[in-house]
């Protein structure tokens, strides 16, 4: 009796401490939860990284499960017990949740190129920062469905390009597709356990699909699986028989890290390199575009050159490819490394001098 009183304390303490500190918990957790996913995410392609992802996934769904499981008819102690860890339930959700978007902005983040991508990206992070205010209106089916279609439908986009090693607008619709089934298949076996409205719940998903598809074909989804690993204007390249790249460049000043855009000194008729490294997985081989760009006099970028630049995923530092421009001409240049469809992968901006002698180069090797 004295043991089954000693547990009903402890389990009482338990609780009213998660009452008393759960915002500062969960706002410890989720802060920590990012940090450590930052230093430790590696591959988008690892196992052990889809096998976090797809644990978050299923503890998500069963948490949405076990909140709203209809007790009509039931026992009054299991009615009792659900009340009694439905906070806990609510803090393991939000928890899968944030892990979730959590990994998602981490891993998007690392395609993207602002300029572009910053919607979607944006949409990323209010998630994850929504994950922990709105915890009142995390009680919701619909706004718990609604967040769970969005985290299948993230995933799916990297994941597909990933298994099928090809990217694109096919695949990218073919990932659509396959978030719509696994949604479907949830609500469907969520009909035996869970009442809800569909005319309410299907719009909200129908909404969520076409906003992530507009998204996609304005081109502010980042081109995930790729991303860039290292770009930078050279003026020489050669390749050694090892296979490393020799780079001959320009020192950068030390104001220079805090401006948009890098000096770089020119002879006429000499040309310039753009070095960039992007990461793929493995059984991926694609193409990339260096688009070389000059400001003219109303500010406006016109294309003056487009490189296409086969790419094959699996290196760790990224696959490694160039291209070169001669006769430029003084002024504001940047170059893209854009991807078929023109999804912005990176960039770098710099600003031409023109001079009868070079400055002394330094030496790197990639």
């Amino acid at each position: 009796m004295q043991k089954v009183k000693s547990r009903k304390n402890l389990f009482q303490r338990g609780k009213s401490f998660l009452e008393k500190y759960e915002r500062h918990l969960s706002s410890l957790a989720l802060l920590l939860g990012f940090i450590i996913d930052s230093l430790t995410l590696r591959r988008i392609d690892l196992f052990i990284e889809n096998a976090v992802i797809i644990g978050y996934l299923a503890v998500a769904a069963f948490c949405i499960v076990i909140l709203n499981l209809n007790t009509v008819g039931r026992e009054n102690f299991f009615r009792r017990m659900l009340e009694k860890i439905h906070p806990l339930i609510l803090i393991v959700m939000q928890f899968a949740f944030g892990g979730l978007f959590s990994v998602f902005l981490v891993f998007y983040s690392r395609s993207a190129s602002l300029a572009t991508s910053w919607p979607f990206l944006l949409i990323l992070f209010i998630h994850l920062i929504g994950n922990e205010v709105l915890k009142k209106q995390y009680t919701r089916f619909n706004l718990q469905v609604s967040i769970y279609f969005i985290a299948l439908f993230s995933y799916c986009i990297f994941l597909l390009p990933v298994l099928i090693g090809k990217m694109g607008t096919g695949v990218f619709v073919l990932s659509g597709l396959a978030s719509i089934i696994l949604i479907s298949f949830f609500l469907f076996l969520l009909r035996f356990v869970v009442s809800y409205n569909r005319r309410v719940l299907f719009p909200l998903i129908a909404g969520v699909f076409l906003s992530i598809n507009f998204l996609y074909f304005a081109n502010a989804i980042p081109p995930i699986p790729l991303s860039l690993k290292e770009v930078g204007v050279y003026h020489s390249i050669s390749k050694t028989p090892e296979g490393e790249y020799v780079l001959q460049h320009e020192k950068e000043r030390f104001i220079e890290r805090f401006k948009s855009s890098r000096s770089i000194h020119v002879r006429q008729g000499d040309p310039l390199y753009i070095f960039s490294s992007i990461f793929a997985p493995t059984k991926i081989k694609t193409a990339v575009f260096h688009v070389w760009q000059k400001q003219d006099s109303n500010g406006e970028w016109i294309s003056e050159e487009k490189t296409e630049l086969p790419i094959v995923g699996g290196r760790d530092e990224g696959f490694r490819t160039y291209s070169l421009k001669r006769s430029l001409s003084p002024g504001l240049w940047r170059v893209n490394i854009e991807t078929a469809r023109g999804q912005l992968i990176g960039r770098v901006k710099f600003e031409i001098f023109a001079v009868e002698a070079l400055p002394q180069l330094s030496i790197k090797v990639r």
